[in-house]
C-alpha cells in the first residue's frame, strides 16, 4: 500500500524534482531502518502509528541537525521539509476511505498537530565555541588586594575617593553581572529594600532600567540595550554597606542623579570606565596576564570579561 501511495505523492511532483525527492525520501528511510528496525516506516504509515511517526520525526531532525555544516544549510532544510511533506501526504492519502467520518476528523487533527509541530523546525548554524569569559580565582583574588581602597602602596589610583569609586565599580561588575551601560544609568538612590515576613528581614535589590534619559548630558549616553535587560538583581547587605559608605564618604555633591561621577563632578562615561580598566589591566602580573589571553592569542581586555550581560 505504502509503494502505490509513494509513487502517486511522486505523480504529484514536478519532473525535475523527483530524483531530488527520491533521494530525500530514501534517506529518510534508511535512517528509519538503522534506528527503529527493518520496514519501521513502512509499518508506522500503513498502521497509522502517531505516536511512531511522532518520533520519528523528532528523531530524524535532531539527526539531521546534528549532522550538517554550515555549507549544506539549504540543502538539508530541503530535505527535511521533503521528509516531512511525504509522511503526511502518505498519512492522509491512507486515511481516506478506510475509516468512518469520526476515525478520519480524530486523524486529521493529528495529522494537523504534527505539521505545526515540526513544520516551522529550521535546520540552524551550528554554534561556534565561545571562549570562557569567567576570571580565575587567583586574578579575583589579586584584583581584590589592588583595587582594596585601603592598598596605598599598589593600588594604581592615588586619590582616596577614586580608589573607593573603582573598587565599587569592581565590585558591582564582578556581583552583579552589570553590563556599563547598565552600571552608569544606576542612580545615587539605586537601593531598594523591603521587608520580607517570610524571612523576617530586609531585602534589598536594585532595578536595572534607563534611569533619567531625559537629563543625561554625555555625549555616548550609557543605556539598557535590550528587554530583557530590564530586571531587578537582589543584592547582599554587605555590598549595602559599601554603597551607602561610598555615597556618603567619596562621591560628593552633584548636578546631576547618577551613581558614579567624575572629579570634577560630572556623570561618569563609558570612556572614563575604559580607561579606568585599561589602566588596572597594566597592573596585572604576567603570569595572571596569560589568563586574559584567547585561544586565538589574541588579549582579552579586562573589563570584556566583567562586562557580561546576565540573561
Amino acid at each position: 500500500m505504502v509503494y502505490d501511495l509513494f509513487n502517486i505523492f511522486l505523480n504529484t511532483l514536478a519532473e525535475k524534482t523527483k530524483s531530488q525527492k527520491l533521494r530525500f525520501i530514501d534517506t529518510l528511510y534508511n535512517y528509519c531502518e538503522n534506528k527503529f528496525g527493518y520496514g519501521s516506516l513502512d509499518n508506522a504509515l500503513t498502521y497509522i502509528n502517531i505516536d511512531l511517526i511522532t518520533q520519528i520525526c523528532e528523531s530524524y531532525f535532531i539527526h539531521l541537525q546534528n549532522n550538517t555544516s554550515d555549507n549544506n544549510i539549504n540543502v538539508t532544510e530541503t530535505k527535511w521539509k521533503a521528509s516531512l511533506d511525504f509522511l503526511l501526504n502518505t498519512l492522509r492519502m491512507i486515511s481516506k476511505g478506510n475509516f468512518d467520518n469520526d476515525k478520519i476528523n480524530d486523524l486529521t487533527n493529528k495529522f494537523n498537530r504534527i505539521e505545526r509541530l515540526y513544520n516551522f523546525l529550521r535546520i540552524n548554524k551550528k554554534k561556534s565555541l565561545e571562549n570562557i569569559r569567567s576570571l580565575p580565582s587567583e586574578l579575583i583574588e589579586y584584583l581584590y588586594c589592588l583595587l582594596d581602597p585601603e592598598n596605598q602602596v599598589n593600588n594604581p589610583f592615588k586619590p582616596f575617593r577614586t580608589r573607593w569609586q573603582t573598587y565599587i565599580i569592581f565590585i558591582m561588575l564582578l556581583h552583579l553581572g552589570l553590563r556599563r551601560g547598565e552600571l552608569l544609568s544606576l542612580p545615587v538612590n539605586c537601593i531598594k529594600s523591603g521587608y520580607d515576613n517570610r524571612l523576617n528581614d530586609f531585602r534589598y535589590w536594585v532595578n536595572i532600567e534607563n534611569h533619567h534619559e531625559d537629563i543625561d548630558e554625555r555625549y555616548n549616553k550609557p543605556s539598557i540595550k535590550t528587554l530583557t535587560s530590564y530586571r531587578q538583581i537582589p543584592i547582599s547587605k554587605s555590598i549595602v554597606n559599601l554603597l551607602e559608605y561610598y555615597i556618603r564618604e567619596h562621591r560628593g555633591k552633584t548636578h546631576h542623579p547618577f551613581l558614579f561621577t567624575s572629579q570634577k563632578g560630572f556623570p561618569f562615561s563609558m570612556e572614563m570606565t575604559n580607561r579606568l580598566f585599561i589602566k588596572i589591566s597594566k597592573f596585572i602580573p604576567d603570569h595572571l596576564k596569560e589568563k586574559l589571553f584567547n585561544k586565538n592569542g589574541k588579549k582579552i581586555f579586562l573589563l570584556m570579561i566583567l562586562d557580561i550581560h546576565v540573561q
